[in-house]
């Protein structure tokens, strides 16, 4: 390997980290210190022969290091091969069709004083009741006392479940139907409970 091949493959690996993407060829000429773009394409042509470099799909920027050009400058990496081997577990791989979160939930959800404990299996119920009871919670009390304070209360609390449950259904109608049910049980352990 010649000197100006190491350089190109460490100033291409340079450039990514730096900019997100592989260099133009007019980069790569500065960057190497060449005297045109004809030497750096040869240098390009004999390290994709050699394995070090491979061409992308598009026309300009599209020079990526291969596994071989990372082992030479010593970053380590899961090799291509690797990353194919490895087995998913059923818990990632479900079908799309199923509808359900299976990907880890967390312990505890919310903030505070409102975090609740969580299964880890139903997100959609847990950010639900962490909602509801974050906006039921504010309207009750601040405004429970006053008249119009209690109607703007109903009016934030309808509106913020309404909002939530059509993020968590992704159905209008199905969100406005679980809303009221929610308003009306709300409403009732409301009378039953004093703050």
């Amino acid at each position: 390997m010649t000197k100006n091949q190491e350089n190109l493959i460490r100033f291409i690996a340079d450039y990514r980290v730096k900019y997100g993407a592989s260099p133009t060829l007019q980069e790569m000429v500065m960057g190497i210190h060449v005297s045109d773009h004809k030497s750096v394409s040869g240098i390009i042509s004999a390290l994709t022969k050699q394995g070090f470099l491979e061409k992308g799909r598009q026309k300009t920027r599209s020079i990526l290091l291969t596994d071989k050009a990372f082992e030479l400058l010593g970053i380590p990496l899961f090799r291509r091969q690797q990353l194919e081997e490895f087995n998913y577990s059923q818990r990632q791989m479900s079908p799309a069709s199923s509808g359900v979160v299976t990907s880890p939930a967390p312990d505890y959800v919310g903030h505070g004083e409102q975090s609740i404990k969580t299964d880890g299996t139903n997100l959609s119920n847990d950010l639900r009741t962490v909602v509801g009871n974050t906006v039921a919670g504010i309207a009750t009390k601040i405004y429970a006392n006053e008249e119009a304070g209690a109607i703007f209360s109903w009016a934030l609390l309808l509106g913020g479940l309404t909002w939530a449950n059509t993020g968590i259904i992704g159905n209008g109608t199905n969100a406005l139907i679980w809303t009221a049910v929610e308003a009306v049980i709300i409403k009732f352990l409301s009378k039953k409970i004093t703050l």
